[in-house]
Parts: C-alpha cells; structure tokens; sequence
C-alpha cells in the first residue's frame, strides 16, 4: 500500500546554504517533510525527520572524498534511498558514486521540476535497498558455488 507524499521524510545534505535551502522550499513545497544540514553526518537519531529515519537522503557534493565515501556508506548501510546531487563530477568518480550504493547521481544546479521526479522515482522503488556489502557477498557465494 503506497503511502501519502506527506508522510515521506527527506534528509537534504549540502554545504551550500542557498541551494539547501531553496531545494528544501521545493519539497516543503509539495508536503514533504523535510530536514536540512550542513553537516556530512548520518547519525542517527541525529538525521531523524520528525522522530523517524528519512525516506530519502539527498547529497549535494561537488567532489567525492572519504567525508562523502562515509556518508554514503553509512546511508546505504542503513537502507536508506541515496540521491547524490553533485557538479560536474569525472565520470569516474560518478561511477564510483553508483558502486557505493547511490540510487541516482545528477547534475547539480537543479530544476525544481527534476528535484521532484528524481524524489518521486526513488519513493516508488519498493523493494528494500540493498546495500553494497550485502551484493558483493550474493556475487561471492554465486561465485563459489560455480566452481
């Protein structure tokens, strides 16, 4: 049974405190409930939105570093959606990016309009995301029992 777009908690992670803010605006918008910061933190309960864990993390980052590394590794962990928002990054690290577990890495600066069909399209996945470490154990054990 789908839920209603006003029950689904987004946590939104970026350091650029104009492009937080407005892209939170967008969401608030559209009765989500949203949770900024600044920080490159997923701690929980500290992340919680409104008493709960985020439906959504989006990440906005213009370089990936061990202090974005970790926190896509701490989202994924907790089977979080990951949505990573970034500008012009090499294809490379956008490769790596998906590695880690994101669901979507976009260009950043972003039209409202794809702010909200990038959400809508993660909040309609329903399976349980699974994480990076769960998937290179399923290839191992596939692996293993071929030979």
């Amino acid at each position: 049974m789908k839920t209603s777009v006003e029950s689904k908690r987004i946590l939104l992670i970026d350091h650029q405190s104009s492009w937080r803010e407005a892209a939170g605006n967008v969401l608030a918008e559209r009765k989500f409930l949203v949770r900024t910061s600044d920080a490159y933190t997923y701690l929980e309960p500290k992340c919680y939105v409104q008493g709960r864990p985020p439906d959504v993390v989006i990440l906005g980052c213009a370089t990936v570093k061990r202090e974005e590394r970790r926190l896509i590794k701490d989202v994924v962990a907790h089977n979080r959606h990951l949505l990573i928002l970034c500008a012009a990054l090499p294809r490379e690290d956008v490769r790596q990016l998906f590695l880690a577990g994101a669901d979507d890495v976009s260009d950043k600066p972003y039209s409202p309009q794809n702010l909200l069909h990038v959400v809508g399209e993660a909040l309609m996945c329903q399976e349980v995301r699974d994480n990076f470490r769960e998937r290179m154990l399923r290839k191992q054990w596939t692996e293993n029992s071929a030979s």
